[in-house]
């Protein structure tokens, strides 16, 4: 796998980000926008209150999500 460098590469859309408040994503990395902002010009993105399997767990939580996102 390569290493990429965020001032090379750059996510040129609108990028969305969603991640589970039931897991430990923000306790290892800390705030997950943060962490990808330097790939991404126009990142949107918010936590989903769910375990791992999102679909699963919080269908309706996912598609409101996702409907604000592409709406």
């Amino acid at each position: 796998m390569t290493n990429l460098h965020p001032a090379t590469v750059c996510i040129a859309s609108t990028a969305g980000l969603l991640w589970t408040t039931r897991d430990d994503l923000a306790d290892l990395y800390g705030d997950p926008l943060a962490v990808w902002r330097p790939w991404a010009d126009d990142l949107r993105g918010r936590p989903i209150e769910s375990g791992h399997h999102v679909a699963e767990e919080n269908p309706a939580g996912l598609t409101e999500a996702l409907h604000r996102f592409l709406g």
